[in-house]
């Protein structure tokens, strides 16, 4: 058979869908579900992918690719839509512009690394595409979260189900090295597109090779794979939206409306745990508030400038004041001051002085009259 009977008969496939399904055009072809988790799986080993290139080179596209592709391949389902699924990005993407076997996936938008965290909680099969993850990195405090965050997740993938993650990053070092260590493949964008319209990559399984070619090469890799997406550019424009982008959030503050929750989770443990409030100092209270925050093992417990903001709503719910019922008040003994009654006034005998005195007169000795000062000021 000849290439061109057989690019004919690729066509052909290409034209015949099932009504009401989509099918985009593919470099090569996706199997929806083909690598379905399940559950009690032993294998849940995460794929890493990293993209650092300049800005307007084309990281968003290569993200919303790899993304597409491994929606499809994990959770496709041209039944259920892959409602299973779940989508974990700070990207804005057209869901309805997806293949039809994940158009009902869940997307979970939000740049916030905590509520990011407390979806990971649900333990969801799920895959996180996170575009420009360095402009979220511009203190060491946020620095040392995105560590604890990416490492946790990408060491205990199991844990939170997360099969796939890709980010992207400015720099080609723009993230720690504790991040990039956990890599599994690295993508540079090539900037171009092949004959029939998909984007070019060069790819590399191995990040230390990855840096010895661009540090030795200039555009010539020795070890990179030259790939193309799985979609055509001319569709990944159409399913998400750059300028929507959330920027991510690693300072790991609590927002307003959330301190009232966290405090009543704060109330509902001391209660489980038989932790009375009531009259307790605020140095002791602090204590138990780290202990719950310890025991809580969350991905990223609470900093204590969280637990300062909850401790002012515990402050504002009066939570540390005994109550002040008709019962209470019955019990408490008043104090009632009695007035004295003022002792008779004296006078000596000798030289008739007389005063007030200030203690009783059995105990003074003599005159207080600095002229006389006798002691039989009381008289024979």
């Amino acid at each position: 058979m000849s290439d061109s009977e057989i690019e004919m008969i690729e066509e052909e496939e290409e034209q015949v869908q099932a009504p009401g399904t989509f099918v985009p055009r593919m470099s090569w072809k996706t199997i929806p579900g083909e690598n379905s988790p399940k559950e009690g799986e032993q294998g849940q080993e995460i794929e890493i992918i990293r993209v650092p290139s300049g800005m307007g080179r084309g990281k968003s596209t290569i993200l919303a690719d790899f993304a597409i592709s491994q929606a499809v391949s994990l959770f496709g389902d041209e039944t259920t839509g892959g409602s299973d699924g779940l989508m974990i990005t700070n990207m804005k993407f057209n869901r309805e512009n997806f293949p039809s076997s994940i158009r009902n996936i869940e997307i979970f938008y939000d740049g916030n690394v905590r509520h990011i965290i407390e979806k990971l909680a649900e333990r969801k099969f799920c895959i996180m595409v996170l575009d420009e993850l360095d402009k979220g990195i511009s203190s060491s405090q946020r620095a040392s979260i995105a560590n604890q965050v990416i490492t946790g997740v990408a060491s205990d993938s199991r844990k939170y189900r997360c099969r796939f993650m890709i980010y992207s990053c400015i720099l080609r070092k723009g993230v720690d090295s504790k991040i990039r260590a956990s890599d599994t493949f690295v993508v540079i964008p090539m900037h171009r597109l092949d004959v029939e319209g998909f984007a070019l990559f060069h790819m590399w399984d191995d990040p230390e090779k990855f840096e010895s070619d661009y540090v030795r090469a200039d555009g010539h890799y020795e070890y990179s794979a030259r790939i193309e997406t799985v979609y055509q550019l001319s569709y990944l424009q159409t399913v998400f939206k750059t300028l929507d982008r959330i920027p991510l959030n690693f300072e790991g503050l609590i927002e307003m409306n959330e301190i009232a929750p966290f405090a009543q989770k704060f109330l509902e443990w001391c209660k489980t745990s038989e932790v009375d409030l009531v009259a307790m100092s605020e140095s002791h209270v602090k204590k138990f508030m780290n202990r719950w925050n310890h025991e809580s093992g969350t991905l990223l417990p609470l900093s204590p400038k969280n637990l300062d903001l909850i401790f002012t709503e515990l402050l504002r719910l009066k939570v540390f004041e005994p109550t002040t019922g008709s019962e209470s008040k019955s019990t408490v003994s008043e104090v009632v001051q009695v007035p004295k009654e003022p002792r008779a006034t004296l006078s000596c005998a000798v030289c008739g002085y007389s005063w007030r005195p200030r203690k009783d007169p059995e105990k003074i000795k003599q005159c207080p009259n600095q002229k006389c000062q006798s002691l039989e000021w009381r008289g024979s």
